[in-house]
């Protein structure tokens, strides 16, 4: 009891040592800046803190080897890369890795240059291949780019005259229309420069002149916030509702192996939709010995505006195959069936202390997980269609957390998630919980090939957090496990965390279990420049294992523990960075001791360079236990990736250096594009303690729809084996009534069906007789997707990250008849798992106005009006469009559609002409494709007449100057014949009152002189009055 007694005084100490230091420093320290005690600035920090602690722009499953960049990327593989002028962030393009350097999209790079060119699609004509033309910075840069008749044929590109060649291996084209070309050749042409940096997937671009994007962008930066370059999604919301039954996106993986002792096969099934109004995701996998090895089912809801289960507010519930609440210190438990809510926020983190990266993948997968740029945890060989990560210590400061999945038809997928951890993560009055009740070890349907639980029973775990201050919180947690056999166990927590200036923060949390047995945890970190620093300390008293000789002695007392204890200090960060060079690196010691006196030391050090020409990772460890039976431990790994022209090549070695020095094993893999669709790869592993290998030769076949695998495997001993994997997604679309395949993962993301329209009723929906478009251009701005029609109006939007909002626009330039514009704006959604949104997008033919501005004088002549501007005016009264006069007067808008409009002529240009406009004009186009002549204006020249005013007075309102007036007329106090006037200039609040308008100053001189001798105040001024 006192070692419990101990660690509560230590937790209340450290509680109220985190309170009062803050007061205590506030008055200590009463010299500080008066910025810091500026409540409203400290609220703003808070604020701004809070949103970096949302999980900024995740790049879900884009074909990226982030664990390989630089030279790590293999030729083949889709990148998406930044596109940068010096600083300045432009956009992000398309690109494809290639022997040289990369193939860049044409079609995003002209249209991020502001480059006028235009793309025409391929027909079926020998004269009518398709390319590009237009012109590039200044209209003398002509550029015309001629596709060729024939698959592998070489590329024209006419480029001021000159002429060029593309071989085949210099361009790749694409099902979208989409051409990709060689960096090396772009540049030549076009006399850019390209600098890649494929460590942090960024392309920088420079010319001798000034291109037309940095003269538009010269006086602003689109990089605040580098997470989100295509800024927040503004067009109006998509409803997303939960449906009673939808067709579900599926993910399918199927394999064989061949071999002279048994032949097998496999297969494993990912998928997710919309069940009973609940997402449902499902995975079922089975081989030849056991058709149902796996079975797994979550049903789940979410909202954004947290209205789940009345008065609970949750924002996500789930039951099903769930991951149930880890109450405090201890290892999450791995998923089980049960049910789970939470009213915490979407896509944020339920705590700043660690994390939980878990997910479905398909059989056979391998997966890194990746933080700051170091690997920190893999998983190998998956086979049970899921990965976890759980408990992942999160850094002070930025947490970039990359998951590298490679599938076994040599697939490569990235996952991105990034946190910014500096406060609390809950703010002042705000309240958390989550709660889960689990049966842990056993899945929904008891069919798993997941191994049994330590403790399987019926777990039972809540945690509440509030927020005391915005930089303080307390947290309670309770879980009590039900065991199926031996003794029940409860555990209960409390914990506390501080949040120290936005430089430091401390968390401390003590739990305790039934028998009194205690675990603490207290933590420091912070950051130092570039170096985020951790320091934690781990407590646990623990009941002693016994022998059986112990068992049966009688005075052994059971009920003995142990005390185990651990330090550790972590120091992470980055050692240098450039525009294609960086260093990362790690360092950590772990301190263990037992009470018998047992302890042990462990120190490790990793290190990554990253760099255009070769990726090295190096990892080092170094283990000493005070133990006779255990010896001093010193090891290594070491990682190399580099491109050697086509051949990409990636290298692996494990080796020690005690107890003895020896290498332990070495693999390569080597491969090499054939084809854009078809790649070889070659893997030898070797074991030189043992003097064994094994060699795999492998064909992959990258088809739009699907993956595909052969290879063969061979060993020291003659053994052999051959293998055939295929790997495809499907789903169906609902617009244009048919099925659709794709060869990325669909199941785990959103997506999204787009059918373009002509709108002939203007109703704004598709009617069966109104044409379908083709070869419409359909992006999601903030996912980064983008897909192109079909022959039945529909683009497909796949592998959305969920939970993100984005717009969905459609590229106007993209459409073939000039003269069809879009009806809509676009709209936004918000994407989540499984889930297919539709939209039908109208476009319409689109209306001209047009007619001639006049001026007429005092003598009814009439001449044009040069350069005025006009303004157009919808229906809402919202300003759709401008221009200015040509030198003969006329105008012209166009892009109109169906509406009623008003036009205006700028109101400063008639003052600076000294014209009067007239009426407004008025035009209804009733129709689409109208268009309106001789919608002419005739503006009138202003005669105005010149003298000097009698002003008696000024006055707020015009009631108080009617008032004045009339006691001045009852009381006879005039001098002049009466014609008095008021007057009220543009921007003035107050009335004046004049009462006399000569051309002559003696005249009004002489009137204002009455007034005076009657005590009446006035004044003489000069006017002008508009006739």
């Amino acid at each position: 009891m006192s070692r419990i007694s101990s660690v509560v005084s230590v937790l209340f100490i450290f509680i109220v040592v985190t309170l009062l230091s803050q007061t205590t420093s506030a008055a200590s320290k009463a010299n500080l800046s008066s910025a810091l005690s500026n409540k409203k600035l400290i609220a703003l920090l808070k604020d701004v803190n809070q949103k970096y602690q949302q999980p900024i722009r995740p790049n879900a499953l884009d074909t990226v080897d982030k664990s390989a960049v630089s030279s790590r990327f293999a030729p083949g593989e889709e990148l998406f890369l930044s596109l940068n002028i010096g600083k300045l962030y432009l956009a992000d393009v398309y690109a494809i890795k290639s022997a040289k350097q990369a193939h860049i999209s044409l079609i995003t790079l002209f249209e991020t240059l502001d480059f006028p060119i235009q793309f025409v699609e391929p027909v079926n004509s020998m004269n009518k291949t398709g390319g590009a033309s237009g012109w590039f910075i200044r209209e003398d840069n002509t550029f015309d780019l001629q596709l060729p008749t024939a698959q592998g044929k070489p590329i024209l590109v006419v480029v001021n005259g000159q002429e060029y060649e593309l071989s085949s291996q210099d361009y790749t084209l694409t099902d979208d229309g989409d051409i990709y070309v060689e960096a090396a050749a772009i540049s030549k042409w076009m006399d850019l420069d390209f600098e890649f940096d494929f460590a942090n997937l960024e392309l920088f671009t420079d010319s001798d002149i000034p291109l037309p994007i940095e003269q538009r962008l010269a006086r602003q930066s689109r990089r605040a916030n580098q997470s989100s370059g295509r800024g927040e999604a503004v067009l109006p919301m998509l409803q997303s509702n939960y449906q009673a039954i939808t067709a579900p996106l599926v993910d399918v993986q199927l394999a064989t192996t061949i071999d002279p002792d048994r032949d097998s096969a496999r297969y494993s099934v990912l998928g997710s939709h919309d069940f009973a109004y609940l997402n449902s995701q499902f995975f079922v996998a089975g081989n030849d010995s056991d058709e149902l090895s796996d079975v797994r089912l979550t049903l789940s809801k979410e909202s954004l505006n947290g209205d789940l289960l009345g008065p609970l507010n949750a924002t996500q519930v789930q039951f099903g195959d769930i991951t149930p609440v880890n109450v405090g210190i201890g290892n999450t438990a791995s998923q089980s069936r049960g049910f789970r809510v939470t009213n915490s926020k979407l896509a944020q983190i339920n705590d700043n202390k660690t994390i939980n990266l878990t997910g479905d993948i398909q059989l056979g997968w391998d997966i890194e997980l990746y933080r700051n740029g170091i690997l920190i945890d893999q998983q190998m060989s998956l086979q049970s269609g899921r990965y976890e990560f759980n408990d992942v210590d999160l850094l002070f400061g930025d947490n970039q957390f990359e998951l590298i999945m490679y599938g076994p038809q040599g697939q490569i997928e990235s996952q991105t998630e990034q946190y910014f951890i500096t406060t609390n993560s809950v703010e002042q009055g705000e309240g958390q919980y989550r709660f889960s009740v689990a049966d842990v070890g056993e899945s929904l349907f008891g069919i798993s090939t997941v191994s049994t639980a330590l403790d399987p029973g019926v777990l039972l775990s809540g945690v509440y957090n509030r927020g005391i201050t915005d930089w303080f919180s307390l947290s309670a947690g309770v879980s009590s496990l039900l065991a199926d056999a031996g003794e029940d166990q409860q555990y209960f927590s409390l914990g506390s965390n501080l949040a120290l200036f936005d430089r430091v923060l401390l968390d401390g949390i003590v739990q305790i279990n039934q028998d009194q047995q205690t675990r603490a945890e207290f933590g420091a970190r912070t950051r130092i420049g570039d170096t985020a620093l951790s320091a934690d300390y781990y407590m646990d008293e623990r009941s002693v294992l016994f022998t059986d000789e112990q068992l049966n002695d009688e005075q052994t007392n059971l009920d003995d523990t142990q005390l185990y204890q651990q330090f550790a200090l972590n120091m992470s960060g980055e050692l240098y960075k450039a525009n294609s060079f960086g260093v990362n690196y790690q360092n950590e010691w772990r301190h263990t001791t037992l009470e018998d006196g047992l302890r042990s030391d462990l120190l490790s050090n990793q290190l990554s360079i990253n760099s255009r020409l070769l990726y090295v990772s190096h990892e080092l460890n170094w283990l000493k236990t005070d133990d006779e039976f255990s010896e001093e431990q010193f090891s290594g790994t070491l990682r190399l990736q580099k491109s050697f022209g086509r051949v990409f090549t990636r290298l692996n070695a494990i080796y020690s250096i005690k107890p003895e020095s020896q290498l332990e094993q070495v693999s390569t893999e080597l491969y090499m594009p054939l084809t854009t669709e078809l790649q070889s790869q070659l893997e030898l592993i070797y074991y030189p303690q043992i003097d064994d290998y094994r060699a795999t030769l492998g064909l992959n076949w990258q088809h739009d729809l699907f993956y595909f695998t052969a290879d063969t495997e061979y060993d020291k001993d003659g053994d052999w084996s051959i293998g055939l994997n295929m790997r495809f997604s499907f789903g169906y679309d609902p617009l244009g009534e048919q099925f659709f395949m794709n060869r990325r993962s669909m199941a785990s993301s959103g997506a999204m069906a787009v059918r373009v329209f002509e709108d002939l009723n203007l109703n704004g929906q598709f009617d069966s007789d109104e044409p379908l478009i083709e070869n419409a251009k359909i992006k999601a701005l903030q996912n980064y997707r983008h897909g192109t029609t079909d022959k039945t109006g529909v683009a497909m939007l796949s592998s959305m990250t969920n939970n993100v909002r984005t717009d969905i626009v459609l590229d106007r330039r993209s459409l073939e008849d000039p003269f069809l514009i879009n009806a809509i704006p676009g709209v936004s959604v918000t994407p989540r798992a499984g889930h297919l949104d539709v939209l039908d997008f109208p476009v319409v033919q689109s209306g001209e106005l047009e007619g001639v501005v006049y001026v007429s004088n005092a003598s009814g002549d009439e001449e044009v009006a040069t350069y005025a501007p006009i303004r157009l005016y919808d229906s809402k009264g919202n300003e759709v469009n401008s221009t200015v006069t040509e030198f003969d007067g006329y105008y012209l808008f166009t892009d109109l559609l169906p509406d009623d409009y008003q036009m205006r002529i700028d109101a400063s240009y008639l003052e600076k002409k000294n014209l009067r406009g007239g009426k407004v004009i008025e035009v209804s186009l009733a129709s689409a494709g109208e268009i309106v002549n001789g919608a002419d204006f005739t503006l009138q020249e202003r005669e105005a007449a010149e003298g000097y005013v009698v002003s008696i007075g000024e006055f707020n309102s015009l009631r108080m100057l009617k008032a004045f007036w009339q006691i001045l007329i009852k009381k006879g106090v005039y001098v002049v014949d009466p014609k008095p006037f008021y007057y009220k200039a543009d921007g003035d609040k107050k009335y004046t009152l004049n009462v006399a308008f000569y051309p002559k100053q003696t005249y009004a001189n002489a009137v204002c002189a009455r007034f005076a001798a009657k005590n009446i105040s006035c004044n003489v001024a000069p006017f002008t009055f508009d006739i």
